[in-house]
């Protein structure tokens, strides 16, 4: 390729210009902007200059219009012009035409078509709006996953409510959900050129034989089992035939145990090794030698029914597959529709709106061309096919100029939907004679750029992609001639090698922290020579601004940002995540988590040994040994609660500020400000939130959790005039386009190849050119082989990205030292290029491998790095990895500044509140499930000194972890054997003692025994987990709900003598009105003989009387509390629920009634004492359905 001179490039047809880092691609689109007007006398408006981002647009609008300022002076004053316009001036000279023709691009240059590609797509939309047919007006939104989700839950209503056979089977194996189904195809929406990789459809009527043939297959096992039990047992116990390794008296136990658990429904794929050893096939290798294998037709039908359930566990994976494939086409096909009708349109809909405009009216391309008579397309390698597709439709057939300007060796944004294979089929499209590269670096000094050369000129292919990218020697363009002063001198490009200790293996995590702890020591001793007037560059002694540290994850800058403080450097972590994937915010909503449910000890304990409230492992062990200082915590944390409901987030969050000194502990660290500000911009953001959609605690926490999980950056940090004068803590992607004095890549050794485990990714097939979307399991291993080849190659490419950041020095870090995690592989980016051209490559990018692998790879490794120092004439320095045991402190020098801050005074406007049953009879406003609420605050230095073992405790936090119990049971499982898994996890949650674990299973054990009347044969422990619904929660709207209303309604419940304690507290009962929302939480609904039931669990303490828990005692309770208010708010919601959910809903058919159960008061011997059962009726349930609508 040959080199580029922009003065005497002919302006003409398609040109390729690739520009490798620091080449001065921004200057070169400068001057070629400046010849075009020149040359060929162009208007500013007739040139379209476009890139990928607004920043990149904004430079670019900058560097021309100071380009033609220098230029309109030169002019002006030829004699003045400096060396690089007297080059211009040779070529052009001065005369009054060009002269105005340079002073009029300069006059008119706010009319200058210098776009982003997606403005640029959506002035021409605008433009020809009318032939294109599109609305002249559209609101741009920056996303549609709102309007996506809203699809999503459509299509699921549709599809899911009332599924047919295939899809119910995805359903109740699958745990999918609305959003779960989203998140897997959400990035294919709008990427419609993505071929298809699908498998053959399978119909309802295929899947229903497959059905009917393994239910015919058990049911003949089911048979024969029954029949012949005792001799199929007494062959599987033939000790003289079988192995005992296989067929040991436990492990037939365990066999057993599964085959029952099949007769009951519940074989799952993870069963079926276990299973198959009651198959012939199994038995048949189990035989000793000389032996009889046992026979039965038992056994044979075993294989036959483990065959036929494969075949099924392959359909419902091949129906998932249909139902994300059927989403995705029906979200292409609403949402455009969706998004016409309400007038908006997506950053992505204004490129596939202009291809299919350019592909339906081929006359729009002309004129187009016409207006826009050059084209310099910046960031080119970041293209897609739809971006390439949309310019050459424009100027393939018109003698208009396009300038492609890129650099393959920067195509780093495949994961926003860049393709590298359409730069490169770009690139193959214009002629030879016409592609270019430019050969000078103005960004690092001669001695680094020689590095960097033989670095890439020792490797045949050292992108990894067959040659199709390569490296272009660079020389210096003579800008950076000075190099990093320092004792002791460092080469411009060191390496260092983590080599371990031969007589102890490392641990992946010990060895990131040792490699941080030596470049936070590294960079602490640089500073401290700077202090000194040891270090500088170019005159000027170092500062932590010099510094950067490039990495390629969140957690790797961690770990740097953690080192660096250990020394007493301030850095600031730069990255793509926005303000909700911060530290901070993650550790916000631990603490906003705590303050929406104080009575969730562990959520508590949590959120209390956050950086941001200041505790440790150390302050737990305290406040366990001390209740008061825990009641003190509880106090504050119902408080912040309280003030949340009833003030609002933001004084609620402003009390937690002054309360806690956050402010001051935030400062204390390196980083304060940084942090501080971090905090203050969350807390604005989420008040915004809350001030224009009034939600609930809960609600505010979701929205937060799914502003996280989404990962667009799109609400930034905010910038700090003091992060520029901090050590940089970048990531690779975040710093392509920047430059740093001196950078360090201490993690180049760690990318690892990742398993891919999505269900859908998109790959490029090489044979058929073409980018293609895995939708299937057809060829699928061929497939992701494909797709760690590209990532192979992008790890190259970002490799190449860190490195040429720098100007004067970098650091990077290769490790030959073996791990003790036996995977761990180094066929990475750097082996790759240090090592993968030696002969003996093979044995250095593997695994670990034998010790004496290991040792042969260490060995060539160090050899390979000798001789690449040998042949750099001093450019390159290769030295173990320091490992020094204590952190070099440095200290910067200290500032002082005075802050002040205006006082808000605007009243606030009361905004919707959240209703529940705790609001309506305690004015508690809960929106979490309630569990025995106390009247208030449960202290812990109110329970006893000494446990009594033998009762289980009551109170609050005894009915959560109560309710946790039962929540998580297995009730067909006897609860003894889920001690481990259910009652201790329990315990442990609510900070019980374990010892407990017999008074809690003596309380609930009992309790699933007893028949629940007045259904026949009944409790709970018949109830499969299929049939039940724990923790059901809802949400509805409610207009205006006053107590006078809500009393005339409740005057309809039963009049006979027992109810006389409830008509006595509804006229006791006092609530303010409520417009807002009703939310609760049902503890159970169970389903039993197609009928629904509501079950709410009780922990109260009625006393140790015989008949404490008799019915009228139980009555009495209910109305003491007003329980049965509850019960009918959950029956509302239950109504509701049912009629969204079933065909021919009917509350007589469908619904059974709701329980109240008492536990302390339950025992299979006392079936009339501890239940309360009620059923009211459809009138009732009607009318106050219509008093909580809006």
């Amino acid at each position: 390729m040959q080199a580029l001179d922009p003065l005497s490039i002919p302006l003409r047809g398609k040109n390729l210009i690739q520009a490798s880092a620091g080449t001065g691609k921004t200057w070169t689109i400068s001057l070629l902007y400046l010849r075009l007007i020149l040359e060929q006398l162009l208007t500013v408006d007739k040139i379209l200059v476009v890139t990928y981002t607004r920043a990149a647009t904004d430079e670019l609008r900058s560097r021309i219009r100071a380009r033609l300022k220098e230029a309109v002076a030169a002019y002006e004053q030829p004699e003045l012009a400096t060396d690089e316009y007297q080059a211009l001036l040779e070529s052009y000279p001065a005369d009054t035409e060009r002269l105005w023709y340079l002073q009029r691009a300069l006059l008119s240059f706010d009319e200058a078509a210098v776009f982003t590609i997606h403005s640029f797509c959506q002035r021409v939309l605008q433009q020809h709006a009318f032939e294109v047919g599109i609305p002249f007006e559209s609101e741009l939104v920056a996303s549609e996953a709102d309007l996506q989700l809203q699809l999503t839950d459509q299509f699921w209503q549709q599809r899911l409510v009332r599924p047919n056979a295939l899809d119910a089977v995805v359903l109740s194996s699958s745990g999918i959900t609305p959003e779960k189904l989203l998140q897997e195809v959400a990035e294919f929406i709008g990427r419609p050129y993505l071929k298809i990789v699908s498998t053959q459809r399978i119909t309802e009527a295929e899947f229903i034989t497959l059905q009917e043939r393994y239910a015919g297959l058990l049911e003949q096992a089911r048979t024969l089992w029954t029949q012949d039990k005792t001799e199929i047992l007494k062959l599987l116990n033939d000790k003289e035939a079988l192995s005992q390794t296989s067929y040991g008296t436990a492990k037939i136990q365990k066999i057993v145990a599964t085959w029952t658990a099949v007769l009951a429904g519940k074989l799952a794929a993870d069963q079926q090794d276990l299973l198959a050893k009651l198959g012939a096939n199994s038995l048949k290798n189990a035989t000793k030698s000389k032996q009889t294998t046992p026979k039965h037709r038992f056994f044979e039908l075993i294989d036959e029914l483990l065959e036929s359930f494969a075949a099924l566990v392959e359909v419902q994976s091949l129906v998932l597959e249909q139902l994300r494939y059927d989403l995705l086409g029906w979200l292409r096909e609403q949402l455009p529709e969706r998004k016409r009708m309400k007038g908006q349109l997506t950053f992505d809909d204004l490129l596939v709106n202009l291809q299919n405009a350019l592909q339906n009216r081929p006359s729009l391309a002309a004129q187009v061309a016409e207006q826009y008579q050059v084209a310099l397309i910046d960031e080119f390698q970041d293209t897609d096919p739809i971006q390439y597709d949309v310019f050459e439709r424009i100027y393939q057939n018109t003698e208009g100029q396009v300038y492609y300007v890129g650099d393959p060796k920067q195509a780093i944004y495949s994961f926003r939907g860049a393709d590298i294979y359409t730069y490169l089929q770009a690139a193959n499209s214009v002629q030879r004679a016409q592609r270019y590269t430019l050969a000078r670096n103005f960004r690092s000094q001669p001695k680094l750029l020689a590095a960097f050369n033989l670095l890439y000129a020792r490797s045949n292919d050292p992108f990894r992609n067959s040659k199709s990218i390569d490296y272009e020697t660079v020389s210096s363009g003579g800008t950076v001639t000075s190099a990093l002063d320092c004792e002791p001198v460092l080469a411009p490009l060191r390496i260092w090698d983590f080599q371990g200790d031969p007589e102890q293996e490392a641990t992946l995590g010990e060895v990131q922290t040792a490699v941080a702890q030596a470049v936070a020591n590294d960079i602490a001793r640089l500073l401290l020579q700077g202090q000194q007037g040891l270090a500088s560059i170019e005159g000027q002694a170092l500062s932590s601004g010099d510094f950067a540290v490039l990495v390629r994850s969140h957690r790797q800058g961690r770990l740097i940002k953690e080192a660096l403080q250990a020394c007493g450097i301030a850095s600031v972590q730069k990255s793509p995540l926005g303000i909700f994937q911060t530290e901070e915010a993650a550790e916000l909503r631990l603490v906003l988590i705590a303050i929406a449910e104080p009575s969730q000890i562990s959520k508590l304990r949590r959120a209390l040994v956050t950086e941001l409230m200041g505790g440790t492992a150390e302050t737990l062990v305290t406040l366990d040994a001390n209740p008061q200082l825990f009641d003190n915590e509880l106090e504050d944390f119902f408080r912040w609660q309280y003030l949340w409901q009833k003030q609002g987030f933001m004084r609620m969050f402003r009390d937690w500020l002054d309360r806690r000194a956050v402010r001051a502990r935030l400062l204390a660290y390196v980083d304060g400000e940084r942090r501080l500000t971090n905090l203050l911009h969350l807390a604005e953001l989420i008040h915004v939130e809350t001030r224009k959609q009034a939600p609930s605690m809960q609600t505010t926490l979701r929205w937060l959790q799914r502003r996280a999980a989404e990962q667009t950056g799109e609400e930034h940090q905010l910038r700090l005039e003091s992060d520029e004068n901090l050590v940089q803590i970048v990531t690779i992607h975040k710093s392509k386009g920047l430059q740093y004095k001196i950078v360090y890549c201490p993690f180049l050794w760690n990318d690892q190849e990742r398993e891919i485990n999505k269900d859908w990714f998109a790959w490029y097939d090489t044979l058929e050119k073409q980018s293609c979307l895995q939708a299937s399991r057809f060829n699928l291993e061929a497939a992701k082989e494909a797709r760690r080849a590209e990532e192979r190659s992008e790890n190259l490419r970002l490799l190449y990205v860190a490195i040429t950041r720098a100007q004067y020095h970098c650091t990077i870090v290769n490790m030959s030292a073996p791990v003790t995690y036996k995977s761990f592989s180094y066929d990475t980016a750097l082996a790759w290029l240090l090592f993968g051209h030696l002969p003996g490559s093979e044995s250095i990018l593997c695994t670990i491998g034998k010790p004496d692998k290991v040792a042969l790879r260490q060995q060539l490794m160090q050899q390979a790095l000798q001789t690449l120092v040998a042949e750099s004439a001093g450019a390159i320095s290769y030295e173990p990895l320091p490992l020094e045991q204590e952190a070099i402190r440095y200290q910067a020098a200290s500032s002082q500044q005075t802050f002040q801050c205006r006082e808000f005074k605007q009243a606030l406007v009361e905004i919707q509140r959240v209703g529940s049953f705790s609001s309506l009879t305690q004015g508690a406003h809960d929106e979490k499930p309630d569990y025995d609420r106390p009247a208030s605050i449960e202290l812990y230095s109110a329970a006893p000194l000494q446990l009594d073992l033998t009762t289980f405790p009551s109170g609050s936090r005894a009915g959560i972890c109560l309710h946790s119990m039962l929540q998580q049971a297995d009730f067909q499982q006897p609860l003894a054997e889920q001690v481990e898994t259910v009652i201790l996890r329990s315990l442990k949650g609510q900070g019980f003692s374990t010892e407990l674990k017999d008074a809690a299973l003596n309380l609930l054990q009992p309790a699933l025994l007893t028949p629940l009347s007045p259904l026949e044969n009944f409790s709970l422990s018949r109830l499969s987990k299929q049939d039940r619904l724990d923790e059901l929660e809802f949400y509805f709207p409610v207009n205006k709900l006053n107590q006078g209303t809500l009393k005339t309604f409740l005057a309809f419940l039963p009049e006979d003598e027992s109810w006389q304690p409830i008509e006595e507290a509804i006229q006791r009962l006092r609530f303010d009105d409520l417009s807002g929302y009703m939310k609760g939480y049902i503890d159970l609904v169970f389903r039993w003989e197609g009928k629904y039931y509501i079950v709410d669990y009780k922990s109260n303490w009625l006393g140790d009387e015989e008949d404490a828990y008799a019915s009228q005692h139980l009555m009495q309770s209910m109305a003491d509390s007003h329980y049965y208010l509850q019960y009918l708010i959950y029956c509302v919601a239950l109504h509701r629920y049912l009629k969204q959910r079933l065909a021919n809903y009917s509350w007589d058919e469908h619904f059974g009634g709701v329980f109240y159960l008492f536990l302390r008061g339950m025992h299979p011997n006392k079936a009339n004492q501890g239940v309360f059962f009620h059923k009211p009726a459809l009138e009732l349930i009607d009318a106050l359905d219509r008093v909580m609508s809006v």
